[in-house]
Parts: structure tokens; sequence; C-alpha cells
């Protein structure tokens, strides 16, 4: 799939959302996508995305890991999960305005790509951690919302998902 924005009908740009670093005028986030490969699921994208203007807004009372430097992405989750007592599966978005581009530092000989998001979509919002860890019993509850909405995901469930 990889970095893409949602179609005309609506179809594709689903990713997820790691780790956020909120700043006054935009919000970086640590984003990825995956793509299936056989039975498997395996990262096409994953990268530093920049949200602005109607993106930013819209992640401003979303919690997740932060992005800290020198801190692993796997122990800002560890420590996200402690703080708030739940699980965290990373938050599942559908792009919906996107733009790439590439500048080129003379000085540093090096070319930098960066992506924007303007707008997106978010995805099953109950399926990121926003509810506390649950049993078994409620995990097969929520596999099966989860596959109300396989649609969003191309036919697979959520809890399908390696990402």
């Amino acid at each position: 799939m990889g970095f893409r924005q949602a179609d005309a009908s609506g179809r594709g740009g689903y990713g997820r959302i790691w780790a956020l670093q909120k700043e006054e005028k935009y919000t970086i986030a640590r984003y990825s996508t995956n793509k299936k490969n056989g039975d498997e699921y395996e990262t096409d994208f994953s990268g530093y995305v920049r949200f602005i203007n109607d993106a930013h807004r819209k992640l401003a009372n979303v919690d997740a890991p932060k992005i800290e430097k020198g801190v692993t992405l796997k122990d800002s989750t560890l420590k996200f999960e402690k703080q708030t007592g739940t699980s965290f599966r990373g938050i599942p978005v559908q792009l919906t305005s996107v733009d790439v581009t590439t500048s080129y530092n003379k000085e540093k000989e090096t070319t930098y790509t960066n992506f924007i998001v303007w707008d997106f979509e978010l995805q099953d919002s109950g399926s990121y951690g926003s509810a506390k860890k649950t049993t078994k019993k409620a995990t097969k509850s929520s596999a099966a919302k989860a596959k109300t909405k396989a649609e969003d995901f191309d036919n697979v469930a959520d809890d399908d998902l390696p990402f």
C-alpha cells in the first residue's frame, strides 16, 4: 500500500499512528502502513509524518505514546501502557489528504522527503487502547465488533492485523 491517501471511492490509505509529538501548530507522528504478502503482512512504509491544519486539530485530544529523543518506540509504548492500563495497538487511521515533497540541502548533499497529512479519519477509535485491559471473553466480543468493520481493512479483522 505505501504512504498514500484514500481514493475517490474511499478505498485505501489505511495505516497506524504509533507515537505522537504535539507542537503548537503541527503534530509529528510515527506512522506505518502494511501490505499483504501471501498469508503474512509486511511493513511497506514506516516513518515520521507531519500532521497539519485539520489533521493536527483532530489529534489534539488523542492519547498515544510520546516521541522522545533517545527512547525506543517499544519503551515509550510500554511506558504508555503502564500509565494508562491499556494495551496499545496503534491508532488506526485512513488518510484522506496528503502531500509528499522533497528538498535538497546543497551543503549536506542530502535529499529530504517530507510527508504531510492535511486530513484523515480515525478508524474504530475504541481499538487503540482507550479501554482498560480486558478478559478473553471481552476480547472475543471486541474481535466480533472489529469484523463488522472489516471492509475498512480490506476484509481483514482489526485483531488479525500485525500493526
